[in-house]
């Protein structure tokens, strides 16, 4: 029963061993691919994205992405999503997060008569995590469903974080 206990108190202390810190800002970049989540359209991106540690395992970020046109659509989005950090036990550098957030988009749409654009409201969940090259620089890999009226999508994503110390 006693060793019981000490793993379970081990692996409590490794989870909360996070390697972000209260009052933390980071800043970052990003690119990927999102497809609509019927198939029929796919876009590229690049996006960036703020990032401040409310507490230990509690981030919120503020990001923008720009989509390339495709099938004559061209799209940018606006948002604002939480994460809860958690380290994997026994494994320092990797930190896993599942997210949610909410935020905009605008669609804009060539047609043969002119440029017509749409601003719809969206809302994220996902996950992602992050590889810790150094205290002050990482590397993330994220997924996210993204629900807009009439254009769900999933975006999978590679970026770069900067954390200023």
């Amino acid at each position: 029963m006693k060793k019981l206990l000490v793993m379970i108190c081990a692996i409590a202390m490794s989870v909360c061993a996070y390697a972000q810190s209260e009052g933390q800002w980071a800043v970052g970049v990003n690119q990927g691919f999102a497809t609509k989540l019927d198939g029929d359209v796919t876009h590229a991106f690049v996006g960036a994205k703020v990032q401040y540690n409310v507490t230990d395992p509690i981030r919120v970020e503020a990001s923008l992405a720009h989509d390339f046109q495709a099938s004559g659509v061209r799209m940018g989005e606006y948002a604002a999503n939480a994460h809860y950090l958690f380290s994997i036990p026994g494994v320092d550098n990797i930190n896993l997060y599942p997210l949610a957030g909410f935020g905009v988009v605008v669609m804009r749409f060539d047609a043969n008569d002119g440029t017509y654009s749409k601003t719809k409201a969206m809302f994220n969940v996902g996950g992602g995590a992050e590889y810790m090259l150094t205290n002050q620089l990482s590397l993330n890999a994220e997924v996210k469903c993204q629900f807009i009226s009439d254009f769900n999508r999933l975006p999978f994503s590679l970026g770069v974080i900067y954390r200023f110390q």
